[in-house]
């Protein structure tokens, strides 16, 4: 298993694989700005047993997921309501899709899980599925853990001080410094581009970058990579559900880049 991509990373990249096979259509999966609304949706709770423990879960709007369906011509615009074929369609492709990101290492299960489950506040990635016109809002909540044994990347000496944040040992003055506040800010990729193209820039174009949906985005203070991680909602707000942390002392590198 990928350890640098989340478990929600490697679902994302496995249920698009799944479900552009399951439908036979082109259709993609990209960020959201919102989450669905749990009254109009489906929630399945997948558990994992072995290796990884605890459960991911799925939520994706019922209308949504019909509007697919009928944009890949598997089910009737017609239909005044989903059926349950579509439902167990779908719960199927979760489930999975799991197991594949799990990579043998633990066994995934599906269930139908209770709309009160999504607790306020909870992490989730907001996606989007898109097949022609039709789109579904699909949340995802993370809340498995490893249950193999954590090999720090930090220096032994550093563990005595995990409680604080801060480095074991710090360079002379620097603990002057710990309580002032730096802006940090999120790049989601790059590109480059002529100035002809820049100009020529207007609302509606869309610029592709050089990073895939699934991958981290990086966490920068001045011009340093502090930390990686996938993007999430929280009450409405744009977080950073941390991946990946550099050591200590690259951490303080970035400091340099500010005085």
């Amino acid at each position: 298993m990928d350890a640098k991509k989340s478990l929600t990373g490697r679902w994302t990249t496995e249920a698009a694989s799944i479900l552009a096979r399951e439908v036979s259509a082109e259709m993609r999966i990209e960020p959201a700005e919102q989450l669905p609304l749990s009254g109009a949706s489906l929630c399945f709770e997948i558990r994992c047993t072995g290796s990884v423990a605890g459960s991911m879960l799925v939520m994706a709007e019922t209308a949504g997921l019909h509007a697919l369906l009928v944009a890949a011509g598997l089910a009737s615009e017609a239909a005044a309501s989903i059926e349950d074929w579509e439902i167990e369609l779908w719960q199927g492709l979760v489930a999975q899709a799991a197991q594949a990101a799990l990579a043998g290492e633990a066994h995934a299960t599906a269930g139908v899980a209770e709309k009160s489950t999504w607790e306020r506040g909870i992490p989730a990635v907001a996606l989007e599925v898109v097949i022609g016109e039709a789109r579904m809002l699909v949340a995802v909540a993370d809340r498995t853990q490893s249950m193999q044994p954590v090999i720090s990347a930090e220096p032994t000496s550093a563990a005595a001080s995990a409680g604080s944040g801060q480095p074991a040992s710090l360079p002379p003055g620097v603990e002057l410094m710990v309580d002032i506040e730096l802006e940090a800010s999120l790049r989601f990729g790059s590109r480059e581009m002529s100035l002809n193209q820049v100009l020529d820039l207007g609302p509606g174009d869309v610029i592709e970058l050089d990073r895939h949906i699934a991958e981290p985005v990086d966490l920068l203070v001045g011009d340093r990579i502090v930390a990686r991680g996938e993007v999430v909602l929280v009450d409405g707000n744009f977080g950073l559900n941390v991946t990946e942390v550099a050591t200590a002392e690259r951490r303080l590198e970035s400091i340099r880049c500010l005085f």
